[in-house]
């Protein structure tokens, strides 16, 4: 019995990094930000359908594109993070998203094609920063209610699909 030794803190714990309320704060700020970013599809739906004289399956696209990313780049974006990091993985999101933004005034001088790659690059930068968001809240969360490794891994892999998030 003696050879039993204490349970160390868990990694990111309250005792061991202070307080975890601005990079919570952090990541609500953000799950907003790409939240309003996906409802403002459909209010740019009416108008780009017409500007450009579009029929319904051509509006339609800018759905397809957004939601279509999710399915494109899902996977390769979770390897990526996992072999950079979530830091890095998170600022990558937030520069494509970045990205994203920008190639809408281009896009506003030019034609629809390029609007449907500035909507497949928007949900791209949510792929790449879903994973860090997550793995913050459940950092922040007290040690006795936290998941098990396991089942963390599994959370975030669920949770990075658009109809879970």
């Amino acid at each position: 019995m003696a050879n039993i030794s204490q349970a160390a803190p868990l990694l990111g714990s309250e005792s061991e990094t202070g307080s975890n309320t601005t990079p919570l704060v952090i990541v609500t700020v953000l799950f907003f930000m790409w939240g309003l970013i996906t409802a403002l599809n459909d209010v740019l739906i009416p108008h780009l359908k017409a500007l450009y004289s579009l029929t319904y399956v051509q509006a339609m696209l800018v759905q397809f594109c957004f939601f279509g990313a999710y399915f494109v780049v899902s996977v390769p974006a979770g390897a990526l993070v996992r072999r950079i990091g979530y830091k890095r993985g998170a600022v990558a999101g937030l520069l494509i998203a970045a990205v994203g933004c920008a190639l809408f005034y281009p896009a506003s001088m030019s034609g629809y094609a390029l609007f449907l790659l500035a909507f497949f690059v928007l949900p791209t930068s949510r792929c790449w920063a879903t994973r860090r968001r997550h793995r913050a809240v459940s950092r922040s969360r007290r040690p006795s209610i936290r998941l098990a490794p396991r089942s963390r891994r599994r959370w975030e892999a669920w949770s990075s699909c658009p109809a879970a998030s």
